[in-house]
């Protein structure tokens, strides 16, 4: 015969099992076989059961494989972290059938911080999964949990609620979260290379390329990452894109070669394509204008052929936003070169694609006027619809480095025509720029 004496003992706990699936104390007594006075006593911890009577009442409640007693939590609480760690190595499948196990849990809602655990783990699957809408229910129920969170709980909540923000483009709100994660990180909760990933991503989509990579190269020094996996190769691309942004050349050059050659070692077509795209913003920054031109139209190529295998496979996968930066991309090379004949084709197609996409319109119609700078018109409109809206979209990642982009075609263009006035005018557009990226905080109101 056994009597747990936990803090919130085994008849309290039956007891707010029962009360919360809406059953009668005599109920419980027909299952059990014994009368009401003695599951009011077995429920106020007075009365003492064996290990049939405990089968009966697990398999009553649908318990049988949750954790009840002291030794049974801290053995979950260690299991939730092995799923962890299968999640964040992208064994999906294997996190799936784990979850079977692990979401009896659900049932015991005294159990506050488990439950909570558990939803947060969960979360990290959705998003894995590319299922944002349960995702965003999921943390929705989850918040609700968080009055006597943990810290590990609140580490995972700050960090799934960031990503949320991340996916939707709020990027300054992104990194707050993010950071928040990263102060409940303790003897209890083990840093690793993601959320430092995560950090460094989000620094670069506001335009901070310098905090950015303090915290990428930590993931790479600090921690053991398998060099063919998606961590590392994401890594790379994010780290390569801000040593383009700062003139380190050679360094991002060398990183997008290992990330492309780890793509296509695990056939990763998101991320070759990434990275082929990427490759072609490094040659145009370093001004390799015909070897930018080329890596566009092998990330076009790619594209293509991926997208015809997906329709004849009937599975129609078209990367519409890859597409839709590699055309970008490629005319503003074209343009650089001034070869806006050729512009017109890249054009055409964005303006397809871009239809009901504000900011990649924005992009049509931007690039459409910086081929005709010698109207009037256009050089008006980018100095004072392009250049602002690009400054200050804080949906667009790319927004700041694309106004710089803008800008140096337009002071090139007024330098040319000795309109020194306006070249300085832009010139002083994009020195703010560059100030505020490499000397400024991040403001994150």
């Amino acid at each position: 015969m056994k009597k747990d004496n936990s803090s919130l003992n085994f008849g309290k706990k039956i007891q707010l099992l029962r009360l919360s699936k809406g059953l009668t104390q005599n109920d419980l007594a027909k299952v059990i076989n014994v009368s009401v006075a003695y599951v009011s006593r077995l429920e106020s911890g007075d009365a003492k059961y064996d290990d049939r009577m405990l089968a009966t009442i697990r398999e009553f409640y649908n318990i049988e494989h949750a954790p009840i007693f002291d030794h049974e939590l801290e053995d979950y609480r260690n299991r939730l972290w092995v799923w962890n760690d299968i999640i964040s190595a992208d064994r999906i499948s294997d996190a799936r059938a784990m979850q079977a196990q692990l979401s009896p849990i659900l049932e015991l809602h005294f159990e506050r911080d488990l439950t909570l655990l558990y939803l947060l783990l969960e979360t990290r699957i959705l998003f894995k999964e590319g299922n944002l809408p349960a995702a965003e229910e999921s943390l929705n129920t989850a918040e609700a949990l968080l009055g006597e969170a943990s810290i590990e709980a609140l580490h995972l909540y700050n960090r799934n609620i960031g990503f949320l923000f991340f996916c939707k483009q709020t990027f300054k709100t992104s990194l707050k979260h993010f950071l928040k994660s990263l102060e409940y990180i303790s003897d209890n909760v083990k840093s690793d290379a993601g959320i430092f990933l995560n950090i460094g991503t989000a620094y670069a989509c506001i335009g901070r390329p310098w905090q950015a990579i303090l915290y990428l190269e930590q993931a790479k020094n600090k921690f053991s990452i398998d060099r063919t996996s998606n961590l590392e190769m994401a890594i790379n691309n994010v780290l390569a894109t801000c040593y383009t942004f700062v003139g380190e050349y050679d360094k991002a050059k060398k990183l997008f070669d290992i990330s492309l050659m780890q793509a296509k070692r695990i056939n990763d077509e998101n991320a070759i394509g990434i990275t082929l795209i990427n490759l072609g913003e490094l040659y145009m920054k370093s001004g390799k204008l015909e070897a930018s031109v080329k890596a566009y139209n092998d990330a076009l190529d790619f594209l293509k052929t991926r997208e015809i295998r997906d329709k004849a496979q009937e599975l129609i996968h078209s990367d519409k936003h890859q597409q839709m930066q590699a055309l970008a991309g490629k005319t503003f090379v074209l343009i650089r070169l001034k070869d806006f004949a050729q512009c017109k084709e890249p054009l055409g197609q964005l303006s397809t694609l871009a239809e009901g996409n504000e900011v990649f319109t924005a992009i049509t119609e931007t690039a459409s006027h910086l081929t005709t700078l010698d109207d009037s018109s256009s050089t008006e409109y980018i100095e004072e619809v392009a250049i602002p809206y690009f400054k200050n979209n804080k949906m667009y990642y790319n927004g700041i480095y694309l106004t710089l982009e803008i800008c140096d075609i337009l002071e090139t263009h007024y330098r040319k025509r000795k309109s020194v006035k306006k070249a300085l005018t832009i010139a002083a557009i994009s020195r703010d720029i560059y100030k505020e990226v490499f000397c400024g905080a991040a403001d994150l109101d």
